[in-house]
């Protein structure tokens, strides 16, 4: 994991933007048991 600090307006922004899923592997947050890292979150 990266020491980068992402400010939470952009989190917010990438979230709101990837309707809430993996735009990879297209699963939402939701269905997991764990919260997405917002790598995953921006694939």
């Amino acid at each position: 994991m990266s020491n980068t600090y992402i400010p939470l307006a952009l989190r917010r922004s990438v979230f709101d933007r990837a309707n809430g899923c993996c735009e990879y592997c297209l699963i939402p947050e939701a269905a997991t048991l764990a919260l997405h890292e917002l790598d995953h979150t921006y694939c």
